[in-house]
């Protein structure tokens, strides 16, 4: 009965010591990626693909012509560095809007054209009053001067909606997009 009570014991203890064993917990990869520019400064993640919310818009404004409220945004530009490079020269491209609306980039309720409304954008830099901003017309670039041309900038730049008198825009969401790209000189 001695020998069955030890026997019993020694399995016993030599079951508890394996179940504290490690257990196999999870695993995987961590991916890293970016792409190394010929530039005199840093663009950070958040500034590669923006999200600009812009609200709700009220469609009986756009149909009477009014314009929405200006979105403010930026393009952060980070380390720079350049003694001889101080001139940033930002243009946007993208599907035109309706020719009704002058110099507007297409705004699309699910993935159709809008016919009435436009997406409009302004250059913001060293503007006092928000209704004076000059709008920034697709393909053309918008030229800022930074001197020196060390540290962080911020492109200021605006968008809002505009719509013509009798326009047929329609409640609902809406998307617009638009590229940059930034040169320097």
């Amino acid at each position: 009965m001695k020998i069955s009570i030890i026997a019993l014991s020694t399995v016993f203890a030599l079951g508890m010591i394996s179940s504290a064993q490690a257990v196999q917990g999870n695993y995987g990869k961590v991916h890293f990626w970016g792409e190394i520019t010929e530039s005199p400064c840093d663009m950070p993640p958040s500034e590669l693909n923006k999200d600009v919310p812009m609200g709700q818009v009220s469609d009986s404004n756009l149909n009477q012509g009014i314009k929405s409220g200006m979105t403010a945004f930026t393009l952060k530009l980070t380390n720079c560095n350049s003694a001889t490079l101080t001139t940033t020269k930002t243009s946007f491209t993208g599907e035109a809007g309706p020719t009704a609306v002058a110099n507007s980039f297409a705004v699309k309720q699910a993935g159709i054209n809008m016919a009435d409304v436009g997406l409009i954008m302004t250059d913001m830099q060293s503007v006092k009053v928000v209704e004076n901003a000059p709008v920034v017309k697709p393909g053309v670039s918008v030229d800022e001067v930074w001197t020196p041309f060390n540290g962080t900038h911020l492109l200021e730049f605006g968008a809002y909606l505009q719509g013509i008198p009798s326009g047929t825009a329609t409640a609902g969401l809406y998307t617009s997009d638009v590229n940059f790209s930034i040169q320097y000189q």
